[in-house]
């Protein structure tokens, strides 16, 4: 998505003044593939781990398709309570076709966490307390995967990737219909129950 005119002009309104581009100062790497410059247009909403080349901040810059900016509106909202598990919105850019959401850097996906096994009970409990506040605020994320759940080098967890997730206003919200990621989904999601 980097070579695209309207991303760059919309990195450069985000303060990135060279855009993004994998052979400039600005490292670049999927999240789904860490430590490579590839990036898959086209399937999935596009995430991209961005340095200022000003002074160094690191990022996450996330391209999302047209039908997925809804994750803008959910975070939007779970940032009025600043939770430590969610990730604390910073802008984002309406593009002809879809939008790009600036966040800070969160971490690695959990599974290539350096200290997973010497941490793992802590992180198990900061997941289930991330997942407690989402349903707290009526929110199902729908899309719980090891590459959602980020792990800095504090050991701190972050649920990450909004784009498939509603926030419910009834008491007893009732879904039907697979969303999600085949093989993280619950048997009820998979047999096409209600949920």
């Amino acid at each position: 998505f980097t070579e695209r005119e309207d991303v760059q002009k919309a990195l450069r309104d985000l303060g990135f003044e060279d855009g993004v581009d994998a052979n400039a100062e600005v490292s670049l790497h999927s999240l789904s593939r860490v430590g490579t410059a590839e990036l898959n247009m086209g399937k999935q909403p596009h995430v991209a781990d961005a340095y200022k080349s000003s002074d160094g901040t690191r990022f996450f810059v996330k391209y999302l398709q047209p039908n997925r900016v809804s994750e803008i509106k959910i975070l939007g909202y779970l940032a009025e309570f600043k939770s430590p598990y969610i990730p604390q919105y910073v802008k984002h850019i309406d593009l002809e076709e879809g939008a790009l959401l600036l966040l800070p850097f969160l971490g690695k996906p959990v599974l290539v966490y350096e200290h997973l096994y010497r941490d793992l009970m802590d992180i198990i409990r900061q997941f289930l307390e991330g997942v407690a506040f989402l349903h707290e605020k009526r929110v199902a994320h729908l899309d719980l995967n090891d590459n959602h759940v980020l792990v800095d080098e504090s050991g701190r967890v972050t649920i990450v990737d909004y784009d498939l997730s509603k926030e419910f206003k009834e008491d007893s919200p009732v879904m039907t219909g697979f969303r999600g990621t085949k093989y993280f989904t619950a048997p009820e999601v998979e047999r096409d129950n209600s949920y």
